[in-house]
């Protein structure tokens, strides 16, 4: 059920994301020629206006064909006579028309996000504390608490805490019981049960005395404004993490690419983070389906051949060249791109499936 809902909400993202070009092209009267859902060879298609709304066999998004948009050297003469098809194709437009089309998918990933966001700030979400991670050979770990679980009660020597339990009151209180044993109430995949554990005096760095890694998880329910507010902060502070966190990548790829990729998720990542999220709760995976969507409005946008950010900065070449890139050049380069993403996401492929087989 939950790869179902994911695969669904990732169709969804890529659906919005090229309904966003569509609608940009619209407002501006140039030519959408087909907006499908899924990807050729299609199954059926009904031309409404001069657009082709079409379903297609593989599942797996979407795409929008606008007239003009792949530019070609040579013209027919057919072409050439046609002014009112030419002067409404992508390529005829100005560069600041075709900069908002190329964008707007990108902006529609952050609107859903946001909403997305807002929703669950309106509606809230159950505050827990919650593990994510543990150390291995801890006591934490031999006590056999998982990545996931809540925390939502613990006994540590005279002080008793309860459901919600913030993370600032649980690490200070376990601090001042550090080498004695503790009871912990747990909820593990939907069960609650009772575990004690005896911390350490002394230790790892960065492991605290049970060794674990813990997050405050839900929010409260706010009115209506508010939680657009709170969505739109969340989505925007979760954009420029996302931003960060890519140059930091790049940065590593070229000065510790063994550990670069060590945060890196890919599709088969992705539904094993998506499954062990499932196990918190519907609400959690929302969340996650909204950090995706803004994940790829961050990827988008990068100055990469074959992404949108790729042809954006060959529209600013074209401003400050006077003239476009040449068709073929651009053909070229975006198929480099698109064989390094190829490769990539290969190699990011193998980084999971390799966590997953040493997990």
């Amino acid at each position: 059920m939950i790869p179902l809902i994911v695969i669904l909400g990732l169709i969804i993202l890529i659906l919005a994301h090229e309904f966003g070009h569509f609608i940009a092209a619209k407002i501006f009267g140039v030519k959408v020629e087909e907006f499908g859902i899924g990807y050729p060879p299609r199954l059926f298609g009904k031309k409404i206006g001069e657009t082709t709304y079409s379903v297609n066999l593989l599942p797996l998004g979407g795409f929008v064909r606008i007239h003009g948009e792949d530019e070609k050297e040579e013209c027919t003469e057919n072409d050439k006579l046609d002014k009112e098809s030419n002067s409404r194709s992508f390529a005829s437009q100005k560069i600041w028309k075709r900069t908002i089309i190329l964008i707007a998918g990108v902006t529609m990933n952050m609107f859903v996000g946001w909403i997305i966001f807002s929703g669950i700030f309106m509606f809230g979400s159950p505050e827990h504390l919650v593990i994510t991670e543990v150390a291995k050979e801890s006591p934490a770990y031999v006590a056999g608490l998982k990545s996931n679980d809540f925390i939502v009660g613990a006994r540590l020597g005279d002080v008793t805490l309860s459901d919600p339990i913030k993370g600032d009151d649980f690490i200070s209180n376990i601090k001042k019981v550090a080498g004695q044993k503790v009871s912990i109430d747990v909820i593990h995949e939907g069960k609650t049960s009772t575990i004690e554990i005896t911390s350490r005096l002394n230790p790892p760095a960065g492991q605290g005395s049970l060794g674990v890694s813990l997050a405050d998880a839900g929010v409260k329910s706010e009115p209506f404004f508010k939680s657009i507010k709170s969505g739109f902060i969340a989505t925007a502070s979760i954009f420029w993490l996302t931003l960060n966190g890519f140059f930091s990548l790049i940065i590593g790829i070229f000065t510790s690419p063994g550990t670069a990729l060590s945060g890196v998720a890919g599709p088969v990542g992705v539904f094993g983070i998506a499954s062990e999220t499932g196990k918190m709760g519907l609400v959690y995976l929302f969340q996650l389906v909204a950090l995706i969507s803004v994940n790829l409005a961050v990827i988008n946008l990068i100055p990469f051949p074959a992404l949108d950010g790729g042809r954006v900065l060959f529209l600013l070449i074209e401003k400050f060249k006077g003239s476009p890139v040449s068709a073929n050049t651009q053909r070229v380069v975006n198929m480099v791109g698109f064989i390094a993403l190829i490769i990539l996401m290969v190699f990011v492929t193998i980084h999971d499936v390799g966590k997953i087989i040493s997990n």
